[in-house]
C-alpha cells in the first residue's frame, strides 16, 4: 500500500499551495512598482515638512496662532457641511412631514456655507505658506461671514433677535480679530528682502 502511493505521489507532484504562491505574486507586483515615483513622492513629502517646520520657526508666535484659529474655523466650517449633507439625506429627514421644505432648506444652507469652508481652508493654506493672498482670502472670508450675520441681525430687528444670533454675530466679528494684530498683518504686508546685487565686475 505504502509503495503504490509513493509511486502515486512521484506520479503526481502535488502542485504548491496558494499559501506560498501569494507572497511571491505580491512580491512580483511590488518589484514592478517603479521605485523613481515612490523615491520622488518621499522626498517631496520630507521637503514639505521640512520647509513647513522652517516657516514655523521663523515667524512670531501670534503668527502661529492666527493660522491655527483660521484652520480650526475652516474645519468647523467643513464638518458643518458635511453634517448638512447628511441631514439632507437622513432617513428621519426624508420621512417628516414636510420632507421636501427641509430637505431643501437644508440644502440652501450647505451651498451658503462651502464658499466660506473652502475660501477658509486656502486662505489658511496660503498663510501657513507665508503668502500676502492668504491673509487677503482669510480676512475677506471672516469679513463675509461677519457681514452676513450682523446684517441678519440688524434685519431682523434688535427685540427679535436670540441669544443664538447675537453669538453667531459676536463670534463672527471675534474671528477677524487676530488677523488684525499688527503682528500678523504687518507679517504678511511686510515687502520682501531684496536679494544682495553681486558686485560689479572691475574693467581690465
Amino acid at each position: 500500500m505504502r509503495s503504490v502511493m509513493s509511486q502515486e505521489s512521484r506520479g503526481n507532484p502535488r502542485k504548491p499551495t496558494e499559501s506560498r504562491e501569494w507572497p511571491e505574486t505580491w512580491l512580483t507586483m511590488f518589484r514592478r512598482v517603479p521605485l523613481g515615483l515612490c523615491c520622488e513622492a518621499l522626498e517631496r513629502a520630507i521637503s514639505d515638512a521640512l520647509e513647513a517646520l522652517l516657516i514655523a520657526k521663523n515667524r512670531p508666535v501670534s503668527v502661529t496662532v492666527a493660522n491655527a484659529l483660521q484652520l480650526l474655523l475652516g474645519l468647523i466650517y467643513a464638518g458643518t457641511l458635511v453634517y448638512l449633507s447628511y441631514l439632507t439625506r437622513s432617513p428621519k429627514t426624508r420621512q417628516s412631514p414636510n420632507a421636501i421644505a427641509d430637505m431643501e432648506a437644508l440644502a440652501v444652507a450647505a451651498w451658503y456655507i462651502a464658499p466660506f469652508a473652502l475660501l477658509t481652508l486656502l486662505g489658511t493654506y496660503g498663510m501657513w505658506k507665508n503668502r500676502r493672498w492668504g491673509w487677503l482670502v482669510s480676512f475677506a472670508a471672516n469679513f463675509c461671514v461677519a457681514a452676513v450675520f450682523v446684517y441678519s441681525l440688524i434685519d431682523d430687528g434688535w427685540h427679535a433677535a436670540d441669544a443664538t444670533d447675537i453669538t453667531f454675530a459676536a463670534g463672527s466679528l471675534v474671528a477677524m480679530v487676530p488677523l488684525l494684530l499688527p503682528p500678523v498683518w504687518k507679517h504678511f504686508w511686510r515687502k520682501p528682502a531684496s536679494a544682495p546685487q553681486p558686485p560689479a565686475a572691475e574693467l581690465p
